[in-house]
């Protein structure tokens, strides 16, 4: 994964960003298998990224502090494919889709200091694409069962309920 001159731009209030402005691209991550879907937290300190290097698709966290040199550690280590991160505000916790026990996809919640999985979704439904909202819920899309139309939903953190948002939607940003 390459710190590119893009994503120094999604961390303008970072430390990144005020260490330096934007440069040249930084190489994060150097080992040789496939590793994509960066999701940098918003207080730019860490980034969650997926990484294959296991022989299957887990989420792995890379600090982004200037001036700390470290390698990138596993958050996930199952046998099921876990992808799509999404970083909190401050890297302390992740949301992420899981293969493990539901082929379609159910979205986790990761608790990072402490290794804590909670799974936020058990439907028949395929869950896709997590994203924070600023409201104490989570945002993401549901694929239905026999059409395969996706609605963007809302999980709130608080009670659990699930709620559409908007039904047919293709794709979103929180």
């Amino acid at each position: 994964i390459w710190l590119s001159a893009l994503l120094t731009l999604a961390l303008a209030a970072s430390p990144v960003q005020a260490a330096g402005g934007v440069s040249d691209p930084e190489r994060l991550t150097s080992h040789p298998a496939l590793e994509y879907a960066g999701s940098p937290s918003a207080d730019g300190r860490f980034l969650a990224f997926v990484s294959e290097q296991n022989g299957n698709a887990d989420i792995w966290l890379k600090s982004l502090t200037a001036g700390v040199s470290s390698l990138p550690r596993p958050l996930t280590t199952h046998p099921g494919k876990d992808t799509a991160p999404a970083l909190n505000e401050n890297g302390s916790s992740l949301l992420y889709v899981s293969y493990r026990s539901d082929p379609r996809g159910d979205i986790y919640l990761l608790d990072v200091p402490t290794g804590k999985e909670t799974r936020l979704t058990n439907e028949r439904h395929g869950d896709l694409a997590p994203a924070w909202g600023g409201d104490k819920a989570i945002y993401f899309l549901r694929e239905q069962e026999n059409s395969g139309d996706r609605s963007l939903v809302r999980l709130s953190l608080r009670t659990g309920a699930i709620e559409p948002i908007i039904e047919r939607v293709t794709s979103y940003a929180v």
